[in-house]
C-alpha cells in the first residue's frame, strides 16, 4: 500500500531491512535522541553517504518501522473482522486488541519513542504530515469495521465515526504505554469495557429520547476544524 518501495526480494530491500533492524537495536541501547545518523552508519559498517541512501534521517527509520508494524496490524485486523460476525461491540473490541497485540512484540521500541511521538512538532507524532498515510489507512480500517457491523448512527455523526474510533484507539495506546501490569493486562481488561460502552453510547443516539445527546458530539467535532468527513480510498479494507 505504501509508495516508493523496492521489491521485497531485492538485495536493496534486504540491506534496508538489515539496517533498520540494527538501528532499532541501537536506539534501544543508546536512546533515540542521543543516537546520530553517523553513529548508525559506523555501527552498521557503512559510510554515512551509503547509509543516507537507504535512510536519510533517524526519523525515516522509525517511519519505516511504523509502516511495517501497521502492515501486520492491517492484515490481522482484516482477518479478525472476517471472522468476527457483525456485532459492533465484538468487532471494535477485536480490532483494538489486535492493535495492541501487534504492537506488543516491539513494546520497548514504542516506549523509547513515546516522548517523540507525543511531541506535536515531531514528524513521528501520529498526527504529523509524515504519518498521514498510516493514519488514514488506520481510519480506513475503522470505516470498514463500521460498514460491516450492525451499528447504525445518525447521519450527522456517521461520516466522522471512523475518526472518532481512531481517537479512541489512540487513547488505548497511550494507556498501554503507561501500563506496567504483567503483560499489560490492565489494557486488555480496558478494551472490552471501552468497546461495550462505546457501542451503548452510539446506539443510544438513535433513540428519540436521548437524541439531544448528539449535541456534545457536534461540539467536540467543532473543536477540530480541519476534520473532514471520511471518504473511503480504493486501498481501504472491504
Amino acid at each position: 500500500m505504501f509508495k516508493n518501495r523496492e521489491s521485497k526480494n531485492s538485495k536493496g530491500e534486504a540491506t534496508r531491512r538489515h539496517l533498520m533492524d540494527q538501528a532499532l537495536k541501537i536506539f534501544l541501547s543508546r536512546g533515540f535522541e542521543k543516537t546520530t545518523l553517523r553513529d548508525l552508519s559506523r555501527a552498521t559498517g557503512l559510510s554515512l553517504g551509503s547509509f543516507y541512501y537507504y535512510f536519510p534521517s533517524k526519523e525515516s527509520i522509525i517511519l519505516a518501522f511504523y509502516e511495517e508494524n501497521f502492515a501486520h496490524f492491517q492484515e490481522a485486523a482484516a482477518k479478525c473482522m472476517e471472522e468476527g460476525g457483525a456485532k459492533f461491540d465484538d468487532l471494535f473490541e477485536a480490532v483494538l486488541e489486535t492493535r495492541i497485540r501487534t504492537m506488543a512484540p516491539q513494546r520497548e521500541i514504542f516506549l523509547q519513542l513515546a516522548s517523540a511521538a507525543t511531541d506535536p512538532q515531531s514528524s513521528l507524532s501520529p498526527f504529523s504530515p509524515a504519518t498521514e498515510e498510516v493514519r488514514n489507512a488506520t481510519i480506513g480500517i475503522f470505516h470498514s469495521l463500521v460498514a460491516r457491523s450492525d451499528l447504525k448512527v445518525p447521519r450527522t455523526i456517521a461520516p466522522y465515526l471512523p475518526h472518532l474510533l481512531w481517537f479512541a484507539m489512540m487513547g488505548v495506546i497511550l494507556f498501554w504505554t503507561f501500563d506496567h501490569s504483567p503483560g499489560q493486562s490492565r489494557t486488555l481488561k480496558l478494551i472490552p469495557i471501552l468497546a461495550r460502552n462505546t457501542s451503548r453510547l452510539l446506539r443510544a443516539l438513535n433513540l428519540p429520547i436521548v437524541g439531544k445527546h448528539i449535541l456534545p458530539f457536534k461540539e467536540i467535532l467543532a473543536l477540530f476544524p480541519d476534520l473532514k468527513p471520511y471518504e473511503p480510498n480504493i486501498g481501504d479494507l472491504k
